[in-house]
């Protein structure tokens, strides 16, 4: 039997990768992408993989919100992306992480809250309260999301 967090991961990739095709086969964003890369500790360690997401707080100049995301390597390091070009819109972003749940060992009846490093709150584009600034030109933003 698959437990919960297995379900959950195969799940929301699918869901992802169906989204992401669809967005690079049908939009282009008309802003204007600034090169965004860092790397994600979590107190202080490298994050051994996952995502990260950058959302815009305010409409840019298309009168649009994007959503900017990354893969986070074995050692952390990430490059933000837009509609399949690499970059971010400038301006104000709040920001998320997920953690790579097929790296987590299986635990049944363990809810992913308990099993994540990172605090729920960092993991949902509702509740962080991760800002970051992208500027006009090329950036280093490094995140490090706070413990439990």
């Amino acid at each position: 039997m698959i437990s919960w967090p297995t379900t959950v991961f195969v799940k929301t990739s699918l869901a992802f990768a169906g989204t992401v095709i669809f967005l690079f086969g049908c939009s282009k964003t008309p802003e204007k992408l600034y090169p965004v890369n860092g790397t994600v500790t979590i107190a202080g360690r490298p994050m051994n993989g996952g995502t990260v997401q950058f959302e815009m707080i305010e409409k840019g100049t298309s009168g649009k919100i994007y959503t900017s995301s990354g893969t986070i390597d074995e050692e952390g390091r990430y490059e933000l992306i837009t509609f399949g070009k690499s970059g971010a819109p400038a301006g104000e972003h709040r920001a998320w992480v997920s953690p790579n749940f097929a790296r987590m060992p299986d635990r049944l009846g363990v809810s992913v809250e308990q099993m994540s490093p990172i605090p729920k709150k960092y993991m949902l584009p509702t509740t962080t309260d991760l800002r970051y600034s992208v500027a006009e030109e090329e950036n280093t933003i490094d995140i490090d999301v706070p413990v439990k």
